[in-house]
């Protein structure tokens, strides 16, 4: 009864290390569907597609346009009025009467062309908050691509190392059916090997989200396409002197 006991004993610990298949993985999807450094989109394009489609822009664009108009209808004159009053007598008789009136009014003490100049500022303004919020959507655009761009490039690497574990995992298991390999050593493989696939459905969901929200920024559709060019490279350009850098600061500050 004890040599039956010891020899269960080992083939129990061989049937818990039998090395492991790997799980039938979902399809991946391939990251050419988020980068296309020929035709994709870069933030100079995604920027000027923002301002040309953004909503609050094209209403900004309105708001000018009906204050230009108001600048047109200061400049007009006030318009002439004619009054008519007619008197009849009932039953008819000698008793009646007609009057008319001619009203001109007269604009003085400059108040037409400070009428003027009241709505010529107030298409100032308007151009004016118009330039700043293009330049806060511009920087949003760039940040958000900027932050799309990341986390695609960063699935990009992350599948990198899915390649090169899965064939590290391959490798592993031949060894293990010829022998010369310990099962246990697949297993381990096999853990690594499902960590960054859980890794990479992590990031790809990422990816989709920040483009989702790059697609509704620059007032694109949800379900068009959208795919990014460019890199980080020589993303920082050197810095002008503080002279300099105050003048033009102090020159296009809205």
């Amino acid at each position: 009864a004890l040599i039956l006991l010891s020899l269960a004993r080992p083939i129990a610990l061989a049937q818990t290390a039998a090395p492991q298949e790997p799980p039938a993985s979902p399809t991946q999807t391939p990251v050419s569907r988020y980068l296309d450094q020929t035709n994709g989109m870069t933030a100079d394009e995604a920027v000027a597609y923002a301002v040309s489609h953004n909503a609050e822009l094209e209403a900004a664009r309105k708001e000018i346009d009906a204050a230009r108009a108001m600048v047109k209808q200061a400049r007009l004159r006030a318009n002439p009025m004619l009054e008519a009053e007619g008197l009849r007598q009932f039953p008819p008789g000698r008793d009646n009467s007609v009057m008319a009136g001619v009203t001109l009014p007269l604009e003085r003490g400059g108040r037409r062309p400070a009428r003027i100049a009241v709505a010529e500022r107030e298409v100032e303004v308007r151009e004016r908050e118009f330039a700043n919020r293009a330049r806060l959507l511009a920087a949003e655009v760039r940040m958000k691509f900027g932050e799309s761009l990341a986390s695609a490039l960063k699935l990009s690497f992350i599948d990198q190392l899915v390649e090169a574990n899965q064939q590290s995992f391959n490798l592993v298991a031949a060894r293990v059916v010829e022998g010369a390999t310990p099962p246990l050593e697949q297993n381990m493989a096999l853990v690594e090997l499902n960590r960054l696939k859980s890794m990479r459905e992590t990031a790809e969901g990422k990816v989709e989200v920040a483009l989702l929200e790059l697609r509704n920024l620059i007032g694109m559709a949800p379900e068009q396409p959208l795919r990014l060019r460019g890199d980080f490279d020589h993303l920082i350009d050197q810095l002008p002197p503080v002279a300099e850098a105050s003048d033009q600061a102090l020159r296009e500050r809205p």
